[in-house]
C-alpha cells in the first residue's frame, strides 16, 4: 500500500506542476452512436526498458545432505523489445480537456523468460507439483532459462488531461494517470524440446497491480509503468542457512507511444 500511496502522491504533484487549467464544459458519456469521438488508440514501443518478476508462484525445496530448504519459485521476464497496441474508450468526458477512459493494452515482447527459486540459489532445484500423498510425490528440475517471448494484456482505468483527453482537445501537451491489472504470459516458445509445457503450467501466467504515468507531446508520448503490489518474501539460503529476502511482483516498463 505504501508504494501505491507514493505513486499517487508523485502523480498528483506531477499533474499540478504542468500548470494547465482545464476549461469547464458539458459532460459527455461514451456513445456507440458517436463511437469515433469516444475512441482513441496508440502504438507503443520499448527497447530494453521492460522487466518483470512475477509474484511468488510456488515453493520449492533445495536439498543439502541434512536439510531441505523451502524457497520461493518465481518467473522472470527480461524484454529486449516489445510492441503494444492500446485502445482507449473514453467513458466520461469533462468539457474538451478531461476524460476518464478504459484502456486495454495488448503487448508482444521479444524476451528471455525463465523460472527460478531465488536470486541466490543458482543451482538446480526440486519441487513437488503433483500430489501431497507420500506415495505419489512427483519431482521436477529446472536450470532457470525456459524460453523466449511473452505477451501481456491489461485493463486500466485512466484519468486524462489535455492532449487526446477528448477528440476536440488541441493542447500541445497532455498527461494521464492510470491504475489497473496487468496479465503476463510467457514464454511463448519453449526452446528445449525435452521440456513439457504442462509441467510448468503454474509458472507461465500471472497478474499484477500496475500504476502508470504518461506524458503526451503532440502525437508522441512517453509512459512509465510500475508494479504496485511488490512483495518481500523471506527464505533461508541452503549453502549458509542465512536469512535472505526477495522482492516479488516487480514490474517496470518505460514506453514510447505514437497516437494512431
Amino acid at each position: 500500500m505504501s508504494k501505491l500511496f507514493a505513486f499517487l502522491l508523485i502523480s498528483v504533484f506531477s499533474l499540478s506542476a504542468i500548470e494547465l487549467k482545464a476549461n469547464d464544459g458539458p459532460i459527455y458519456l461514451f456513445s456507440f452512436k458517436y463511437f469515433k469521438n469516444s475512441f482513441n488508440h496508440q502504438l507503443g514501443l520499448t527497447f530494453f526498458t521492460n522487466f518483470t518478476r512475477s509474484p511468488q508462484l510456488g515453493s520449492g525445496l533445495v536439498y543439502t545432505p541434512t536439510k531441505a530448504y523451502p524457497v520461493p519459485i518465481y518467473t522472470y521476464v527480461y524484454s529486449l523489445g516489445s510492441i503494444s497496441y492500446e485502445p482507449q474508450f473514453r467513458l466520461i468526458e469533462f468539457g474538451n480537456s478531461q476524460s476518464i477512459s478504459l484502456n486495454t493494452p495488448i503487448t508482444l515482447g521479444a524476451s528471455v523468460v525463465g523460472v527460478r527459486v531465488s536470486l541466490s540459489e543458482t543451482s538446480r532445484w526440486d519441487y513437488e507439483p503433483v500430489s501431497d500423498s507420500p506415495t505419489e510425490r512427483s519431482f521436477g528440475t529446472s536450470i532457470g532459462y525456459l524460453g523466449l517471448g511473452h505477451a501481456e494484456f491489461g485493463i486500466f482505468g485512466s484519468y486524462n488531461l489535455g492532449r487526446y483527453a477528448t477528440d476536440e482537445n488541441t493542447w500541445p501537451i497532455g498527461v494521464n494517470l492510470a491504475v489497473g491489472y496487468n496479465y503476463t504470459y510467457g514464454p511463448i516458445y519453449i526452446e528445449n524440446t525435452s521440456i513439457n509445457r504442462s509441467d510448468y503450467s503454474d509458472y507461465l501466467r500471472w497478474g499484477q497491480l500496475v500504476g502508470r504515468l504518461g506524458l503526451q507531446l503532440n502525437s508522441v508520448g512517453f509512459s512509465y509503468a510500475l508494479g504496485l503490489d511488490q512483495t518481500t518474501v523471506q527464505y533461508f539460503e541452503s549453502s549458509t542457512g542465512s536469512r535472505q529476502y526477495l522482492e516479488t511482483s516487480v514490474y517496470h516498463k518505460l514506453t514510447m507511444t505514437f497516437n494512431l
